[in-house]
């Protein structure tokens, strides 16, 4: 972990966090916190593993329950970047969105991280 001195000025995300097992991961997320002392720690959390989600919720984050769909997901408080997901073909509904037998429109299909998007 690499911080500037002025850490906790400025609000610090946490951009990917894996680990091989739960324990791991809780070690990881406790150390972040206790070492950093930050005024603001945030974290994607909707597309988390259950188990990701109790960790956080134990050590104090807000955890969002997940919505029921990607464009519910940023309805009503949309800002920065969107993900736009449209058919080929205008005719098609979007129950039959579906790529390699995975719903395109199911939160749950998607792994979302700040990592991957220009927004941190």
């Amino acid at each position: 972990m690499q911080v500037s001195a002025q850490r906790r000025r400025v609000p610090v995300r946490i951009v990917d966090w894996e680990a091989t097992e739960t324990r791991v991961r809780a070690d990881l997320l406790e150390a972040a916190i206790r070492w950093g002392e930050f005024d603001e720690l945030a974290i994607w959390s909707v597309t988390l593993p259950e188990e990701a989600r109790a960790l956080l919720r134990e050590a104090g984050f807000n955890v969002s329950a997940a919505p029921a769909s990607i464009g519910r997901a940023y309805r009503g408080r949309a800002h920065g970047s969107r993900l736009l997901v449209r058919p080929v073909r205008p005719e098609m509904p979007p129950a039959e969105w579906v790529v390699a037998d995975r719903p395109l429109l199911d939160l749950e299909q998607w792994d979302l991280r700040m990592i991957y998007s220009d927004g941190f």
